[in-house]
């Protein structure tokens, strides 16, 4: 491979992007913002089978992870009620599934200032959340129990340390938000809590309210 080559093309692309975007062609973003994103679940598909098979890599030894995290309870933030258009114009990049925009009214409520570390969803694990099934609904606790699932993580605990498997395994991050877990296991932990996932409505406005806001 002529990798000097390569990255004359790639730079050539990206300028060509850059100058459609400055020139606000619509039509051009549009094709760009698709192309994007198809890209990107291609990666999401190669790094998801690498991970199904416990493929190793070998630059990812050299990796280390940190440990320094805050053993910090979950901080709240209220987020007052407003009127916003959810879904998606048609002069925005839009997805079928975010049309006919409309108006829409939320209330008032309460929600995680950050995202849910995976220290804090090992205490629900360590409490024995996925055995109780007060916090679970019949559905998803019958998928765990059919599944013999202990924890989320596509990993294991030793010598009491967790350890993901990330291309071989590895100590958990336990500073990095929580993945690998389904809307039953995050609706289980919210009402371990005592709270709720927030509604879809709620999560548009919450992503309006900061861009206004912050």
């Amino acid at each position: 491979l002529n990798f000097k080559l390569i990255k004359i093309y790639l730079d050539t692309i990206l300028q060509i992007a850059i100058s459609n975007i400055k020139q606000k062609n619509f039509i051009n973003i549009y094709l760009l913002r698709l192309a994007h994103l198809h890209h990107e679940m291609h990666l999401e598909s190669f790094i998801f089978t690498h991970l199904v098979n416990k493929f190793k890599l070998p630059f990812i030894n050299n990796i280390s992870w940190s440990l320094n995290y805050f053993k910090e309870d979950i901080k709240m933030i209220k987020v007052p009620s407003g009127n916003f258009t959810q879904g998606s114009k048609l002069n925005d990049f839009t997805f079928d599934n975010e049309l006919p925009y409309f108006e829409q009214k939320v209330n008032n409520f309460n929600v995680s200032k950050y995202c849910i570390t995976n220290y804090q969803f090992l205490q629900f694990v360590e409490s024995g959340g996925y055995s109780n099934k007060e916090y679970w609904l019949p559905e998803g606790f019958r998928y765990i129990e059919k599944n013999k699932l202990k924890h989320p993580f596509l990993g294991k605990k030793e010598n009491n340390e967790w350890y993901e498997e990330y291309f071989g395994l590895h100590k958990l991050r336990l500073d990095h938000p929580v993945v690998n877990i389904t809307w039953y296991e995050a609706r289980a932990f919210c009402k371990w809590k005592g709270g709720r996932l927030i509604s879809e409505s709620e999560w548009e406005y919450l992503t309006t309210f900061f861009d206004d806001n912050y």
